[in-house]
């Protein structure tokens, strides 16, 4: 094959920029090479009813054989790599378009690239297909980072009535290592195709005759594509030995001693076969997926069907169909000890199409759900999806998301989809699948520009960055619907309200004390400093009373406290002082050494605050401007009602409501009624005054 060396150009990216392109050093590249090349499969989907194929391949070929296809290279690589056989990953694909377009891009008529000039010969050109993965153009990097750079794209379509074929390579490295191929070529970029010289002469395009095809094949081990098939072939040689995770050796007598190295980590084919279920578990082999092929794969000629998925992605395949078929609601699966339990997820005022964002499904399992025990003997879930244990006593749940095309994002045991659900039993586990509303329309105010409908499944793909392993709010138009951030809080105020609610059923005289105990450690102490003094009855204050004295805001309780489904309401009275027009009243912590804050609490303690308000209701007590302020968790939105009057203060990590800021009151006086849900009943919280000095608020 002729070779063609790309020059330098302005704002061209060289071989060691487009390495470093996807900078996710967290996940392994066995992984990202999976995600990316099964979505890229499936994005090139035939329409219509059954299944997208994807093969995995491991196996040797001869390098000197090879060598002689590439022109320029031969002798350099039969220098740098000395051995006589190396090992090579063929990634097959069928029931595909294969990589359509036109073979140049000189023969454009539109700019409809095509699969083949997108994927072969160009960067960051993403798919515009609706609901396919990759928004970036960039995912396909991965591919030149697990070998030496080297990759070839055989492809077989169906365009204007017949078949064709069409075979080039691509090489991208880093122009600057002293193992480079293109090593004294000249001023070259580190980039470099192979093919057939276009009828210009001014670079290569694919090679399209059949029988140059085959040889180049029969050297790799390829089957030519027959008959009616059409799909691409991707073929990366000298695959390097160092694709699989570390495991470092633990001392932590807690972590079973076969959680430190999995057996699927022992070699490339068992890690590639776990990572086709770990991120493709709600479309691997499972004919009830909706919108679309479902995804049939395999590994070195070995089928993976259901039975073969490991306990963890046989759960997150359950959950999915539970959230498509039922919505809300439960779904008993035989053998488990629990049921799916599925909710939907609402945000107001986002949608045209009503409020439903999303389903979110769980379940708890016990290890012996999990076939954690004897005979079966199976790592914890946590192991299945993460490749580690969290260590500890107590196991944190595990929550993964996903949108049209059926890849999970991303599994969290950490962070904002976690925070606020209660760590569960060593031998149990929450796993938990939210499943976007794709379909779901954005408003006019959210929608993208130049856009005439745009879905929650374009949003959320703006959202994942390319690496598609994580979601983040973005603003589309002029305003940031920071709809992700609802969607994880209701997330897990609904999972974790369901459990507390299931558990306050099983265990009432156990939940009633702790209620006693919550209420009792949220107050105040008597006499510390501003907090007020604490009612000695039940009865109310009069209805209106005078105005406190003093420069300083203060607050006084009206009633003892009530425990109310797992929150403690508080009846209060607030006098905002003379000192600020800007007062805060937010929760802390009384310790014997004094009042720590919720930010210091955080800055400090390296925890997230142990408490946050669910309610609040604030009604001005004089006759200078009636206020009736009332704010519930519910509302989802932490920009308060009336931001002018009313802004709500955050914790800095958790991002919990844990206060409410008063704008421009002066020696007033309010009516006010708070409830405040703790994690941690033995920690005493307070409820307490503040006032702010105008230059101080940013």
């Amino acid at each position: 094959m002729k070779i063609e060396i790309a020059k330098h150009q302005r704002m061209a990216e060289t071989g060691s920029s487009l390495l470093r392109l996807i900078q996710n050093n967290d996940m392994p590249l066995l992984d990202l090479l999976v995600r990316e090349a099964v979505q890229n499969s499936l994005d090139a989907a035939l329409e219509g009813e059954g299944y997208v194929q994807v093969d995995f391949f491991i196996r040797d070929f001869d390098r000197s054989a090879l060598s002689e296809h590439f022109e320029g290279i031969k002798e350099r690589m039969n220098e740098l790599y000395t051995n006589e056989r190396y090992r090579l990953l063929e990634i097959r694909d069928t029931n595909t378009q294969g990589l359509t377009g036109p073979l140049q891009e000189q023969d454009l008529k539109i700019r409809e690239y095509g699969n083949l000039i997108k994927l072969v010969y160009h960067v960051g050109i993403p798919q515009q297909k609706a609901g396919s993965g990759g928004s970036w153009g960039l995912g396909k990097t991965v591919y030149f980072r697990i070998g030496i750079g080297l990759v070839i794209y055989y492809s077989r379509i169906y365009e204007n009535g017949t078949y064709a074929s069409r075979l080039a390579a691509c090489l991208v490295e880093d122009e600057e290592k002293e193992t480079a191929l293109l090593k004294n070529k000249g001023n070259h970029r580190g980039i470099a195709w192979w093919g057939q010289v276009s009828e210009d002469g001014n670079g290569t395009i694919p090679l399209t005759n059949e029988s140059e095809i085959h040889k180049v094949l029969k050297v790799l081990g390829v089957k030519p594509f027959e008959g009616l098939e059409t799909g691409t072939v991707i073929v990366i040689p000298f695959l390097r030995d160092d694709l699989r995770p570390d495991k470092a050796e633990s001392d932590d007598e807690h972590l079973p001693n076969n959680t430190l190295q999995p057996w699927w980590e022992s070699d490339d084919e068992s890690y590639i076969k776990i990572a086709l279920q770990r991120w493709y578990a709600p479309r691997l082999m499972n004919k009830s997926y909706k919108h679309g092929r479902w995804l049939k794969a395999s590994v070195n000629g070995e089928l993976l069907t259901q039975d073969k998925f490991l306990p963890a992605f046989r759960v997150v395949q359950e959950l999915y169909n539970a959230a498509i078929e039922i919505g809300n609601g439960e779904k008993i699966i035989e053998g488990w000890s629990s049921p799916i339990h599925v909710t939907s997820i609402h945000l107001r005022g986002n949608f045209i199409d009503g409020s439903t964002a999303g389903w979110m499904a769980f379940v708890k399992l016990s290890s012996k759900d999990l076939g954690m025990l004897p005979p079966d003997n199976n790592y914890s879930p946590l192991v299945q999806a993460l490749g580690k244990e969290t260590g500890g006593e107590l196991n944190p749940p595990l929550i993964c998301f996903t949108r049209k095309p059926g890849m999970i994002v991303g599994y969290e045991y950490v962070g904002k989809w976690t925070e606020g659900i209660s760590k569960t039993a060593r031998d149990d586990y929450i796993i938990g699948l939210f499943v976007a509303n794709s379909f779901n329309r954005l408003k006019e105010e959210y929608k993208k520009r130049d856009t005439e409908n745009f879905s929650l499944e374009e949003y959320i793909r703006g959202c994942e960055k390319a690496d598609h392993a994580s979601w983040q709010d973005w603003v589309p138009n002029k305003k940031n619907p920071l709809i992700i951030e609802k969607i994880q809080r209701q997330v897990t105020r609904n999972i974790e309200g369901f459990f507390r609610k299931a558990q306050s059923n099983l265990e009432p005289q156990k939940n009633e004390l702790l209620g006693r105990m919550l209420a009792k450690a949220i107050l105040p102490p008597e006499g510390f400093g501003r907090l007020g003094a604490i009612q000695s009855s039940n009865r109310p204050t009069k209805q209106e009373p005078k105005k406190r004295q003093g420069k300083l805001p203060s607050i006084s309780f009206s009633t003892a406290p009530v425990y109310v489904n797992g929150n403690v309401k508080i009846d209060f009275q607030l006098y905002t002082g003379k000192v600020s027009e800007i007062t805060d009243l937010k929760l802390g912590i009384v310790t014997e050494n004094g009042l720590i804050s919720a930010y210091s609490w955080e800055k400090e303690v390296m925890g997230d605050f142990p408490a946050e308000i669910t309610e609040i209701e604030l009604k001005t007590a004089d006759k200078e401007e009636q206020l009736n302020f009332h704010w519930k968790e519910s509302d989802v939105n932490m920009n308060l009602v009336n931001p002018l009057k009313f802004n709500g203060l955050e914790s800095l990590t958790a991002k919990k409501l844990i206060g409410v800021r008063l704008i421009k009151f002066r020696d007033r006086l309010f009516h006010g009624s708070v409830w405040i849900k703790s994690d941690d009943p033995l920690i005493r919280i307070s409820l307490h005054t503040e006032s702010v000095l105008e230059e101080t608020v940013t």
